[in-house]
């Protein structure tokens, strides 16, 4: 089981949120995607959301609130999503891939299609977490 966290920097009026275009791998080359990426060995999920933040932007010290476990139906990887609020001014490029500052409530087209509905439920006030999510976007493959 691989395991990933994945993470939405939202302005403190949660008009924007910071995302990556990614460049690899080569399924997401040319999408956002929410910043974060694998869990290493005995690494708590909140502490590695905390290492690929800062890896990926520059930035620490954030207060990350988990809020989603989405897991595949037909592979082998599960991703913890976490939400903060902050200056999303203060990231910077610290690898090949750039963070970039999106609107909101009007996503970019080229986005990996399952943060259509991860990005709001981010922002949902009731401040439920959502135990387990299934990705269903995919057609189980036969043979």
């Amino acid at each position: 089981m691989i395991e990933y966290v994945a993470g939405f920097l939202f302005s403190e009026n949660t008009k924007e949120v910071l995302l990556i275009l990614k460049k690899k791998p080569p399924w997401q080359a040319g999408y956002y995607n929410a910043i974060g990426g694998k869990i290493e060995k005995n690494e708590m999920p909140h502490v590695a959301m905390a290492r690929e933040f800062k890896e990926e932007t520059g930035m620490e010290d954030l207060i990350w609130r988990f809020f989603c476990l989405l897991e595949h139906n037909t592979h082998d990887w599960k991703v913890r999503f976490f939400v903060a609020k902050g200056n999303l001014s203060l990231a910077t490029r610290m690898e090949d891939e750039s963070p970039v500052i999106c609107q909101t409530y009007n996503l970019p087209v080229n986005i990996i299609s399952n943060l259509r509905w991860l990005v709001p439920l981010a922002l949902d006030r009731s401040r439920a977490v959502v135990e387990r999510a299934i990705d269903f976007s995919k057609k189980p493959q036969v043979g």
